[in-house]
């Protein structure tokens, strides 16, 4: 979970350094959140969960396409430990919300959660909004379609960044990740190919 605090008594002006300084895209203060709360801090969490792979619905595959740059096909569909695991990351954001706005008083804190009403406007409500308004449907840091392992039976790419069983071919970046559980994994990223340009130097 990523927790952001805002606070601004001059919103337009502020803009452009509050966007600068934001740490994430997805954990940032709109204009029009904060359009008319000079007078609040502004808490945006962002929450990100790891979709099971133990669900048989998901795959990739060959597609035919002669382009080797387009020729996957991904199929990844939510199961019922994602959706359970969903659940759990929705009611741990709101409990850090309470958290963070009881400021360890231990009393109830009064909370308003901003509702999307679309094109850049929104409004403020006492009550949880619905799953629709807080969760996206997308995926963001895809990873691991070829795990590395010293074991050919249980990885598909080896501790050298060799396939399994091929010659003159490395591979590196996120796919090799066994379990892709990091917030940001660019600097892991960075690290691997860093280590692989150290081994063909």
């Amino acid at each position: 979970m990523q927790a952001s605090a805002f606070a601004s008594s001059h919103p337009e002006q502020d803009a452009a350094a509050i966007a600068y300084e934001a740490p994430d895209a997805a954990a940032v203060a709109s204009p029009a959140q904060l359009r008319g709360s000079e007078d609040y801090v502004l808490f945006v969490c962002a929450t990100l969960g790891e979709v099971c792979e133990q669900n048989e619905a998901n795959w990739i595959r060959l597609n035919g396409d002669h382009d080797p740059t387009a020729n996957i096909t991904l199929q990844l569909q939510t199961g019922p430990l994602d959706e359970r695991l969903w659940d759990v990351l929705d009611e741990a954001t709101y409990q850090t919300i309470a958290a963070l706005a009881s400021r360890g008083t231990g009393l109830t804190p009064e909370i308003e959660y901003w509702v999307d009403a679309g094109q850049s406007e929104g409004y403020w409500q006492a009550e949880r909004p619905s799953r629709q308004q807080i969760r996206l449907p997308i995926i963001v840091h895809e990873a691991s379609p070829l795990w590395i392992g010293a074991d050919p039976s249980t990885s598909v790419v080896g501790l050298d960044y060799r396939p399994h069983g091929v010659r003159n071919v490395y591979v590196t970046g996120g796919a090799l990740f066994p379990t892709s559980g990091s917030w940001n994994p660019t600097l892991t990223m960075c690290g691997l190919a860093q280590d692989l340009a150290d081994r063909l130097g």
